[in-house]
């Protein structure tokens, strides 16, 4: 098969689905290498066609829309729950804690339901045994994004306004040294920056194939918060609150 071939068959099967995992592309292109494949990949994302995701995924390129939750979990699920461990140990007995939808989010909910604190989210897939809950759990309400497991819009927002938090822990799709915190999501940034408002201390927990990243709606610059990741980067520390790694 020629890389015109190749090319064409990766288009296609990504106008059929959200994203693919290099498996998938493996049984589509019969007979044609990894390697070869991620050289197609790197190609197409070069001319702008698709952007490649860390774990061997890829998805059709835009900078406005998201990838479905479903899918995000099962990338880089190790360094989400490294994440998560970390940010556990920010979080002191009997505070009130936010903690934001996403795939890191759910990973960190697992582990602070044990906790005897309180808990505010706006995640609505728990998969949380009964026999782990120790936390008190309020779920904000508002408009549910299956996308992503998240409520959100305008009534989500007002009832923030009936919380404050010692600490949040937000998600986002994009880390950059310049244009800070952003997701695809104009709703979705409207809340985590009231949330902000809201909260003593921000933490974002992001993994590192979210950095140099840049998507339509801006949450917060570098400066305002704590980074929570599995990896370092110069350019994104140096612009830093703090960065827990």
């Amino acid at each position: 098969m020629i890389p015109y071939e190749r090319k064409k068959a990766i288009l296609q099967k990504l106008n059929e689905q959200d994203i693919v995992i290099l498996d998938e592309l493996q049984n589509v292109l019969s007979g044609v290498s990894v390697s070869t494949i991620r050289r197609d990949l790197k190609d197409l994302e070069r001319a702008g066609h698709v952007t490649v995701l860390p774990g061997g995924a890829a998805k059709l390129f835009s900078r406005s829309t998201d990838v479905p939750i479903t899918k995000r979990t099962t990338l880089n699920r190790n360094e989400k729950k490294e994440i998560a461990l970390l940010a556990v140990k920010e979080v002191k007995f009997g505070e009130t804690i936010y903690v934001d939808s996403g795939s890191t989010g759910e990973e960190l909910l697992l582990e602070l339901v044990k906790k005897k604190i309180t808990l505010i989210t706006s995640v609505t897939n728990f998969k949380i045994p009964l026999q782990d809950v120790e936390a008190q759990v309020y779920s904000l309400g508002g408009f549910v994004n299956f996308t992503n497991n998240s409520l959100k819009g305008d009534l989500t927002v007002q009832n923030i306004d009936y919380f404050n938090f010692d600490r949040a822990f937000i998600g986002a799709n994009g880390v950059d040294s310049k244009f800070g915190y952003t997701t695809p999501d104009l709703s979705e940034a409207l809340k985590k920056r009231k949330v902000i408002e809201k909260s003593q201390e921000v933490y974002f927990v992001c993994d590192s194939s979210k950095f140099h990243e840049v998507y339509m709606s801006s949450i917060a610059p570098l400066s305002d918060s704590v980074l929570i990741t599995n990896e370092r980067d110069e350019s994104i520390e140096k612009n830093l609150k703090q960065l827990i790694c």
